[in-house]
Formats: structure tokens, C-alpha cells, sequence
């Protein structure tokens, strides 16, 4: 009993430790999360009652700064919980496909999406405002970013797991599946189910919604390039 009692404990004692890692590793996209939301809660109420301040920061031609502010303000509270909820699912996709890395590149990688994030929207909202007069808000462009960082990190995850299997034995056959299952499933999405993969609907912004997608994508896939160029630092494969 004694020693079963010791087991248990030492397993405990190892979960809550990995716990306390990953926790760790991705505390940064946690803070980012929480910040954003309870900004883009604030500044809802406050629009709410100072109706006029949302025109202030609008994405439009005549508010060009609003190619960052829109990203924050919402017509209503249900727009601002979809949002709120399609960014969550994704951050959790995103921690879950890239538990199994180095605590190093995790940390890295959760730098490199939230910069990824907020350049894929601004760049959508600014395509938006030189082709089109009418102005545009909402977060739903940072979370098709997110859609799109998260699908291009599966795809990476599974390439390097995969060429990493060729040369040596890996036992991370599940997590090489997984990441490979959610790229093909959002890949199916994306092409045999378009309207709902854009979320057409009256006054959505698909314009946004796919070159968010598209932008966080490219740089997702192009990871490998860029942290070399941008001095993240050389990481071994694992």
C-alpha cells in the first residue's frame, strides 16, 4: 500500500510539474488572450454608452489608424462573444498541436503568432480600406489569423515529424496524426465548404476573413525561414 501510495504521489507530482510547463510555455499567449479580451470588453461597454467614440476607430479611409483600433470594437455583445470564443478555440488548437516541442520553441513560436496575429489583421484591414470606401470593425480578422497561424503550424508539425521519422525511430506517431488530421480537416472545410468556411453572412467581412487567413498561413509555414532571419535562434528538431 505504501508503495502504491509513493507511485501515485510521484505521478501527481510529475503532472503537475508538466502542467506547470506547458502553463509556463504558453503563458504568454494566455496574457494575450486575457488582455485582449477584457480590452475589447472595455471598450464595448464604453461604446455602449458614448455611442460616437466607435466612429473614432473605425477601419475606414478617413480613420486610417483604425486598421488597428477596429480590431477592438463590435456592433453588438453577440459578435463580441463569437469572436471571443473562435479565438479561444484556436489558442487552445495552437497550445495543443505544439505541446510536444522544445519549452524553447514554444515560447518562441507563441512570440512569433501573436506578432503574426496582429500584422495579418492590420494588413487585411488595410487591403480592406484602399479597395473598398465603406469602413469595417471586429476581431473576426485576428481570429481567421489565428485559423490560419494554427493551420500552417500543423502542417510544419507534421513535415518535420515526418522527415524526423525517416531518419531515426520517433514515438510521436499520435501527435504527427493529429496535426495532420486538423490540417486536412480545415483544408475540407476551406474548399468543399467555402460559405460557412468565410462565414457568410449578412455585413461579414470575407474580404478580411480570407487574406487574414491566407497572410498568418504563409508566415506560419514560413517559420522556419523567418525565425533564422529574424534571429529567434536555431532549434534542433525533435
Amino acid at each position: 500500500m505504501a508503495l502504491s501510495n509513493c507511485w501515485r504521489e510521484d505521478e501527481r507530482s510529475k503532472i503537475a510539474s508538466r502542467v506547470g510547463e506547458i502553463f509556463n510555455d504558453f503563458r504568454v499567449l494566455i496574457h494575450f488572450y486575457l488582455a485582449f479580451f477584457i480590452l475589447c470588453l472595455i471598450i464595448f461597454l464604453f461604446g455602449l454608452a458614448f455611442p460616437w467614440f466607435n466612429l473614432l476607430l473605425v477601419a475606414s479611409r478617413s480613420t486610417p489608424w483604425g486598421i488597428f483600433t477596429s480590431i477592438f470594437i463590435h456592433n453588438d455583445l453577440l459578435h463580441l462573444v463569437r469572436n471571443m470564443v473562435g479565438l479561444f478555440s484556436f489558442f487552445l488548437i495552437f497550445s495543443f498541436t505544439n505541446y510536444f516541442l522544445p519549452s524553447k520553441e514554444k515560447i518562441n513560436r507563441v512570440s512569433f503568432l501573436t506578432i503574426t496575429l496582429l500584422t495579418s489583421t492590420v494588413l487585411s484591414n488595410l487591403i480592406w480600406i484602399l479597395i473598398v470606401k465603406i469602413g469595417t470593425i471586429g476581431a473576426s480578422g485576428l481570429v481567421y489569423a489565428s485559423e490560419g497561424a494554427v493551420t500552417g503550424f500543423c502542417l510544419v508539425n507534421f513535415w518535420d515529424l515526418y522527415e524526423l521519422g525517416k531518419t531515426k525511430a520517433s514515438r510521436k506517431t499520435g501527435v504527427l496524426l493529429v496535426n495532420l488530421s486538423i490540417f486536412i480537416l480545415v483544408c475540407i472545410w476551406m474548399i468543399f465548404y467555402t460559405y460557412s468556411f468565410l462565414s457568410y453572412e449578412r455585413d461579414a467581412n470575407v474580404l478580411i476573413h480570407g487574406s487574414s487567413f491566407v497572410i498568418a498561413f504563409i508566415l506560419a509555414i514560413e517559420w522556419g525561414s523567418i525565425k533564422k532571419v529574424f534571429g529567434f535562434g536555431h532549434q534542433s528538431r525533435t
